[in-house]
């Protein structure tokens, strides 16, 4: 298995398991070290970034907290507030489900 394999498998399933109202994409890119990711509608697209000096399971963990916001946004225009717990715990329930049995 090759690095990150299992985020990049992860990240997959969830983009098609996990409906979103606009496409997404999902990017390890460079960012400051105290960053983790960041999510952003563009164009009618959301894009995830995440911090790609982070460990695998740190980015999986960012990972599942961007798109909890993605999800969020699709509801209410909100941060970390209920809507956003909400949707991240779906994300999360998506993952454990297939990943973590």
């Amino acid at each position: 298995m090759s690095e990150y394999d299992r985020y990049y498998r992860i990240s997959k399933y969830l983009r098609s398991h996990c409906l979103f109202d606009h496409p997404i994409r999902v990017r390890r890119v460079k960012m400051p070290d105290d960053y983790c990711g960041d999510c952003e509608l563009i164009k009618g697209k959301y894009l995830i970034r995440i911090n790609k000096m982070l460990s695998e399971e740190a980015a999986i963990d960012t990972l599942l907290h961007e798109m909890g916001h993605a999800k969020a946004w699709e509801k209410e225009d909100e941060f970390h507030g209920t809507i956003w717990g909400k949707e991240y715990s779906k994300i999360y329930r998506a993952y454990e489900k297939k990943f973590l049995k």
